[in-house]
């Protein structure tokens, strides 16, 4: 597993996980077979080392979730579609902005 490509947003992030399952996997091959919980566990796993590590920065983060509850998730297909979301992502940070939360508190 690698992380591809990310970005940390004030109030979300968005990022490329690679499961590297296999050698000769490559995108766009049938994932159909890969099961689902993998990712889950990955998402969950991240989730609570960053709740705890900010725990430890800053105390009064224990009382309150600092995650949405759950992810949205898609499954990559294509080196063209691999390429899309990893524009998206790069450029995701000048469309702040016109995010509907920007310049908001909590």
């Amino acid at each position: 597993m690698s992380l591809d490509g990310f970005v940390l947003m004030p109030n979300h992030l968005h990022g490329i996980i690679a499961l590297n399952l296999a050698d000769d996997l490559q995108v766009g091959d049938d994932l159909n077979n890969i099961p689902t919980r993998g990712i889950s566990a990955i998402v969950a796993g991240f989730k609570a080392a960053v709740s705890a590590a900010a725990a430890k920065q800053v105390p009064s983060t224990i009382s309150r979730p600092i995650w949405q509850r759950g992810f949205h998730d898609r499954i990559i297909r294509s080196e063209a579609e691999l390429r899309r979301f990893r524009e998206s992502i790069a450029n995701n940070p000048a469309q702040w902005e016109l995010d509907r939360y920007f310049g908001k508190e909590g």
